[in-house]
């Protein structure tokens, strides 16, 4: 069974450096979809002092779990951000 989660706001673009990063309108949860069809991307996430990356691969998505305050940023603006629900499954 694949998980499932509801949507909560609109894609964006993913900004494509730590200055333009975003909160995603203070999610707890973001899906990350790299719209690429080939290219792989990498996302950042900042959040509570620690900074983590991930390799997406092109039509790839990942959930990202982070903070109110935690901040998301990609390598290109080919990565599309939305807030979530919890995924469930």
């Amino acid at each position: 069974m694949a998980n499932t989660f509801g949507l909560l706001s609109v894609e964006v673009a993913a900004g494509d450096s730590a200055g333009t990063a975003s909160t995603v309108g203070l999610a707890n949860y973001v899906r990350a979809f790299n719209s690429h069809a080939s290219t792989t991307y990498t996302v950042t996430m900042v959040d509570g002092g620690k900074t983590g990356t991930t390799s997406l691969a092109g039509k790839g998505e990942v959930i990202l779990q982070k903070s109110k305050e935690g901040v998301v940023y990609a390598s290109n603006v080919a990565v599309l951000l939305t807030s979530v629900t919890p995924p469930r499954g």
